[in-house]
């Protein structure tokens, strides 16, 4: 499970955390006492989605115009040997808030707050 931790006020660097929802969860909390690996985001990460296929997780980042792009392969609850890179970014329009993406047509739809009615698009990636 990933986790998006926005900086304060966006003014420092926020993360994502990856959480192992098999050993912790609302039943199983012998897990939930070890500190999570995170992931380095932008300043004020907002949303997540995963593609299923590929396992890459994009992140909206309100403060900096841009989407995180996670390797979900590299990166997660038994994996974290890919969590201390810097996972690259792709810009978008300004203020991005919510993303949805189509493991289809293999597109990335990002909202962006500063301007309604605008959506920025991209292809996805095998990062």
């Amino acid at each position: 499970m990933y986790v998006a931790n926005g900086g304060a006020n966006g003014d420092s660097p926020g993360t994502v955390s990856v959480i192992n929802a098999v050993a912790c969860n609302g039943t199983i909390t012998t897990g939930c006492h070890r500190r999570f690996p995170t992931v380095a985001t932008g300043r004020f990460p907002v949303s997540l989605a995963l593609d299923p296929r590929t396992g890459i997780l994009y992140v909206t980042d309100l403060n900096n115009a841009t989407v995180t792009i996670l390797n979900g392969t590299r990166c997660n609850a038994t994996v974290t040997s890919g969590c201390r890179k810097t996972p690259p970014e792709q810009a978008v329009g300004s203020e991005p808030l919510g993303v949805a993406l189509n493991p289809r047509t293999r597109t990335v739809y990002v909202t962006d707050r500063l301007q309604p009615g605008s959506l920025s698009i991209f292809k996805t990636t095998q990062h």
